[in-house]
């Protein structure tokens, strides 16, 4: 996926990328998509921040293929709670100062969830020792698992 991105890069008349990521899903920030991507002037907008809702599920509801993330998220809800905020509002914040990354955007379906992302960004980023602490929380965690459209193969193997 990061490559696909990086060869996106090289060619003419690109101004804008789209990518997919999380607090959880820091492939193409890692990988220096988005920080090459804006040394060429080329706009990314990151989706998926709440990588299609799984973070935000209770931990019953994470489903079974997909376990393997409960427990990142649980260290993730324990640092944000500590720090005064939710597991949304960290995501979200998180990623308003990642590198490269011009725009972050946000789904919602209720004018509430949309009040609570505009309180959030209000708040600006993550202070830096805050950020370091989320990406220590989370560590690494399968591609599968990152990859919503590889989710449904999880749960045919099982």
């Amino acid at each position: 996926a990061a490559q696909g991105g990086l060869d996106c890069l090289g060619l003419a008349g690109i101004s804008a990328l789209q990518l997919p990521g999380s607090l959880v899903d820091q492939r193409h920030i890692r990988s220096g998509v988005a920080g090459r991507a804006a040394k060429k002037r080329v706009a990314v907008f990151v989706r998926s921040i709440f990588l299609q809702g799984l973070m935000l599920l209770p931990d019953e509801r994470v489903p079974e293929a997909l376990q393997v993330v409960v427990p990142a998220l649980g260290r993730l809800r324990r640092l944000a709670a500590d720090s005064g905020m939710t597991l949304h509002e960290l995501a979200l914040r998180y990623l308003l100062d990642a590198d490269g990354v011009t725009s972050v955007l946000v789904g919602a379906e209720t004018a509430d969830q949309v009040q609570q992302a505009a309180e959030a960004i209000d708040r600006g980023a993550l202070p830096q020792d805050l950020r370091m602490a989320a990406e220590e929380s989370v560590g690494e965690l399968p591609r599968e698992v990152l990859t919503p459209s590889m989710w449904q193969g999880l749960k045919a193997r099982r």
